[in-house]
């Protein structure tokens, strides 16, 4: 899932964006339209590339499951340095209802 956008893709590479600035990533929230239902969630984490070495999860991540709609990760940090790309993975687990959603996140010095 790319930023500002809830366009997916199961290519990284399609979704991720290049960070302007350096800066840290901290209160995550990512909200559905539909909850995943039972024995289903989301899994939902931020992932982060310093070209040329390949993309990895960061600590930054969430689930929603069951009839939640949503999920927030206030704990865990990023730090990106201007230049680096960043992507959000959506992983489901078990059999979750399909549905739309977005992110947000403070990014700052």
């Amino acid at each position: 899932m790319g930023m500002f956008t809830a366009e997916l893709d199961t290519t990284e590479l399609a979704v991720q964006n290049i960070m302007p600035s350096a800066g840290t990533i901290k209160n995550f929230f990512v909200f559905v339209q539909a909850a995943p239902g039972a024995g289903g969630s989301w899994v939902i984490t931020v992932r982060k590339q310093t070209p040329p070495a390949a993309s990895a999860a960061t600590a930054v991540t969430c689930t929603i499951a069951g009839t939640a709609v949503s999920c927030s990760d206030l704990t865990h940090t990023a730090s990106f340095a201007a230049g680096d790309l960043i992507a959000i993975q959506v992983t489901p687990v078990g059999a979750p209802v399909a549905s739309p959603g977005q992110w947000t996140a403070v990014f700052g010095p």
